[in-house]
């Protein structure tokens, strides 16, 4: 269980210099646990310490770099770096009144209390059943919260209980390749965790099905020679029932689940899927791949991430879905009131037929978004001689105004208020069709804590 840190900001400006942070008391079997930052001020860029640094870490935010601090031991003052995104642990408390800046310097000093009224016994956590299998650094340091039942690490304090994107690694590709059935270029991703999922994406120039009546070709990975079956493949494919030399953008992504941590060789392959048709990537543009590992989703609303609680629904199925119905309704655990959902979407779409147009998009509790307004994606055909596609595509868009609790989320398919209307749409064809789901804070500003 971590404590929230919460920031008390003054109202002038000239008091801004000294702030106090105090984080909620835990109630112990036995004895209470105070955690607060006090005398967090700004000050010089060229300020440096006069006492030993403990350690150098990354942090986003002077409020994680306090965390970060009161996760170690010997940790008793922090300096916060913004510009470089650094924390510095120090291993005494810093008297930095000298040194403090009437200016936004973006260096921030801040000294830590951990103080745990009525001490207990160092052994006592042998005899606690929440904390057999508590993963304490120490496990001296278990506790039993009295209040929730939970397990508590003494001086733990981490405002965040998952670490939602991390290990992102990118790789350009400056050629083409393709064929019927072949290989691709590959690359060493070395995961870190085997808890984590592994999000690959590619975004580029594509050229599928090409030149060819009724032929369906595409793309896919696979991660140390075997396609992804938890949920299942990562793919992209388009069919065109006549002849089409189309060369343009497109992009597919996917999240696999069960991969064990540890070298991977991450690969893509062209694959034929009927009539003998060639696929082409990267035909006189860059390509981009990434990876990267996506955490379990914990409880905490994780004030210092801009990123976090990412969730991906599935279904393999495809659905002549149309007139407003839904294709997929997910339930999704919104964990902050201050922050928006992002929403994703990769999957087969079809329409068929000169004239119509088929329009997707996205409902919360049963309404499409408003603020800053819908998210939604279309196919329309017009002057075509057999106008009918299947193509992997991507939307996304990001809606605010929407408090914690539990928000439903459904993809629909309906017309396009413009045309004559829709004919025959369908989702899902051939592929796993994914909704993923994010909370961010894009646009606040969360290093003034």
């Amino acid at each position: 269980m971590g404590n929230t840190l919460i920031a008390v900001y003054c109202l002038m400006v000239a008091a801004c210099l000294f702030l106090d942070v105090y984080a909620a008391t835990v109630k112990l079997c036995g004895g209470n646990l105070d955690v607060q930052a006090r005398g967090i001020q700004q000050v010089f860029t060229d300020f440096t310490t006069v006492t030993q640094v403990l350690d150098s870490v990354d942090a986003r935010s002077n409020l994680e770099c306090i965390t970060k601090c009161s996760q170690n031991d010997y940790c008793a003052a922090v300096v916060f770096r913004e510009r470089d995104r650094r924390c510095d642990l120090l291993d005494s408390q810093q008297d930095v009144t000298q040194y403090s800046s009437p200016e936004k310097t973006g260096v921030w000093v801040s000294n830590l209390d951990i103080v745990l009224s009525n001490p207990l016994r160092s052994d006592q956590s042998s005899r606690i059943a929440v904390c057999k299998a508590w993963p304490c650094t120490d496990n001296s340091r278990c506790r039993e919260d009295c209040t929730s039942g939970e397990a508590v690490c003494l001086g733990y304090t981490k405002d965040c209980d998952e670490a939602p994107v991390t290990n992102i690694h990118y790789e350009g590709y400056p050629s083409s390749f393709g064929g019927v059935n072949g290989d691709g270029p590959s690359y060493i991703y070395v995961k870190q965790q085997s808890s984590t999922g592994l999000r690959i994406s590619y975004s580029g120039t594509i050229r599928a099905a090409y030149y060819c009546n009724g032929c369906t070709s595409g793309f896919y990975f696979t991660i140390n020679g075997a396609e992804c079956s938890n949920p299942g493949t990562i793919e992209f494919v388009e069919y065109h029932a006549s002849r089409r030399r189309n060369n343009e953008h497109g992009s597919f992504s996917g999240i696999c689940w069960g991969i064990a941590a540890g070298n991977l060789t991450i690969q893509i392959h062209t694959r034929n899927r009927g009539g003998g048709a060639t696929a082409y990537m990267g035909m006189n543009s860059y390509g981009y791949f990434a990876f990267e590992e996506i955490g379990p989703t914990g409880t905490g609303s994780c004030d210092s991430y801009t990123l976090f609680n990412v969730k991906e629904f599935t279904l393999h199925q495809e659905i002549s879905t149309r007139d407003e119905n839904a294709y997929m309704t997910e339930t999704y655990t919104k964990r902050a009131s201050d922050t928006s959902v992002a929403v994703f979407f990769t999957g087969t779409l079809h329409e068929y037929g000169n004239g119509y147009c088929a329009r997707w998009y996205f409902k919360f509790n049963g309404n499409e978004c408003s603020n800053p307004g819908v998210i939604d994606a279309f196919i329309y055909k017009t002057g075509d001689n057999n106008p009918r596609t299947r193509r992997t595509f991507e939307f996304s868009g990001i809606c605010n105004g929407f408090p914690a609790g539990d928000i439903t989320i459904s993809l629909h398919t309906g017309r396009c208020s413009w045309s004559g209307g829709q004919y025959s749409p369908s989702t899902g064809w051939t592929t796993i069709s994914r909704i993923r789901v994010e909370e961010t804070r894009l646009g606040l500003d969360i290093n003034a804590v």
